[in-house]
């Protein structure tokens, strides 16, 4: 069944859809017909509401309640801590593929080494939509926050920062049993030794990806792949 994001979605036996893109996925894209189900949720609580369309008109969409479905929570909460790239090719994608691997939270911010990108109202519009987007198509319910910062403050809690440096390192194992923490991923050319003295006098945990050397957009989605792999 296809799922469907809706801000404070709240469920109700007859419900009347009137959202004009979900309007036209549903009557142009997908072409459903009357007797076909879809799921609705409100990216905050693990449920999903089943709903059997009742009714088609140019402009709205009829439906009725059929089943709820309750879903575990989920176990950790990653917040990632992105330098900012310097392409937006590269920002959707780290969106898009750490929203299907479950970080809670996006938080881009301007590293010593971040190439200028600027991001317009627009950009960032279309970058919560490819959050929701891969939200509905990942099966999971939180659609995580998108947080822009010009400066880098410090962070309570659990926080690592990735160094293909291995002297002192922490190993990533190390960390898979916490369900909170901060992971800080550098930008194309690394951290600056400025930051990295920040990041140890904030108490940061230094870790170590053994002998992978990953990209900027590719390191925070395989991290938290890892880490809710082996809780």
């Amino acid at each position: 069944m296809q799922r469907f994001f809706i801000k404070n979605f709240q469920s109700t036996p007859l419900f009347v859809l009137k959202d004009e893109s979900i309007v036209h996925q549903i009557n142009t894209v997908l072409r459903s017909k009357e007797g076909e189900r879809c799921i609705f949720f409100d990216g905050v609580y693990p449920t999903d509401y089943v709903y059997e369309l009742v009714a088609i008109k140019k402009r709205e969409l009829h439906f009725r309640w059929v089943d709820i479905i309750h879903k575990k929570s989920e176990r950790k909460n990653i917040c990632l801590y992105q330098a900012v790239p310097n392409k937006l090719e590269k920002l959707e994608y780290i969106i898009q593929k750490g929203t299907e691997v479950w970080i809670s939270k996006f938080c881009f911010f301007r590293s010593e080494r971040s190439q200028k990108l600027l991001l317009s109202d627009s950009k960032k519009e279309r970058l919560q939509k490819i959050c929701e987007e891969a939200t509905e198509q990942s099966g999971r319910n939180l659609v995580p926050s998108l947080v822009f910062s010009e400066t880098l403050d410090k962070v309570d809690g659990e926080a690592l920062f990735f160094d293909p440096s291995m002297d002192n390192s922490h190993r990533l194992s190390d960390f898979s049993q916490i369900k909170n923490m901060s992971l800080f991923v550098w930008p194309e050319w690394w951290w600056s030794e400025r930051e990295i003295h920040q990041f140890l006098h904030f108490w940061y945990k230094k870790v170590s990806l053994g002998d992978f050397i990953l990209r900027t957009e590719t390191a925070g989605v395989v991290v938290t792949f890892f880490l809710h792999q082996n809780h």
